[in-house]
């Protein structure tokens, strides 16, 4: 009897503490797994690739005692008032995680604004071209997947008004296709903005590799013989790649 006894518990008992078992070694394995997730989706050490979308809305600004040649007479001296119309840019940039709360990040865009101008009661309209680069420090305020950021960066801003300034020049040069080839190129007016921007957002690491941000701020140009800073409002989408 007794020694049935013994067996009876020891067959009740064996399947329970099997069962225990199990459940431990689960529970540790899903936390070593959820634990290796969180891991992966960390941002540290990792560098991020990301396509932008943007929004510009530029304030009005003057430029002093511009002087222009005129086609009759001497050269003319006055203030240039001028404005990029609303618009939208797109571009492309890198970022390095140094760790979950700082980045560096590097960012090309580019976009085509109209623009006015008036001088000496005359107006001027007409499509530009742009293309902005900037160098910026991004510091997400939680280690999370979700999280705000705020960022600030140095860069420059170039505008070409694709106004001629001088008559077409002409330059020749050997093509592998057509041979030798000459053709012409029109000087315009353009030139290039020290920069400096700020801007505050909120980012999603979505999975192991991609992520998105949302975010709205200022770009400052320190536009030449001007009174005051060019300013921009910018808002702008991103869409990355972690890797």
């Amino acid at each position: 009897m007794k020694a049935y006894f013994l067996k009876s518990s020891f067959a009740v008992r064996v399947p329970w503490l099997l069962l225990g078992l199990g459940g431990s070694c689960f529970g540790q394995y899903q936390q070593a797994t959820l634990l290796d997730m969180e891991a992966r989706r960390a941002r540290a050490d990792r560098a991020d690739f990301y396509i932008l979308g943007q929004y510009w809305h530029t304030e009005r600004g003057t430029a002093d005692n511009i002087t222009v040649p005129t086609t009759l007479g001497p050269p003319a001296t006055g203030n240039i008032s001028f404005e990029l119309h609303d618009s939208g840019a797109f571009g492309l940039g890198v970022a390095y995680h140094l760790n979950n709360h700082l980045a560096v990040a590097g960012e090309l865009t580019f976009g085509y604004p109209d623009y006015t101008l008036t001088f000496l009661n005359a107006t001027l309209s007409g499509e530009a071209f742009m293309h902005a680069g900037t160098f910026k420090l991004e510091y997400n305020i939680l280690p999370g997947p979700i999280t705000p950021f705020i960022s600030g960066g140095l860069g420059y801003l170039y505008i070409d008004s694709q106004v001629p300034s001088g008559p077409p020049t002409p330059y020749c040069f050997w093509d592998y296709w057509w041979g030798y080839t000459c053709t012409s190129a029109t000087p315009t007016h353009r030139n290039t903005y020290f920069t400096v921007d700020a801007a505050v957002g909120i980012r999603w690491d979505i999975g192991e590799n991609l992520d998105v941000k949302l975010s709205a701020g200022g770009n400052w140009a320190l536009v030449h013989n001007a009174a005051n800073w060019l300013q921009t409002i910018q808002i702008t989408t991103a869409v990355g790649w972690k890797f």
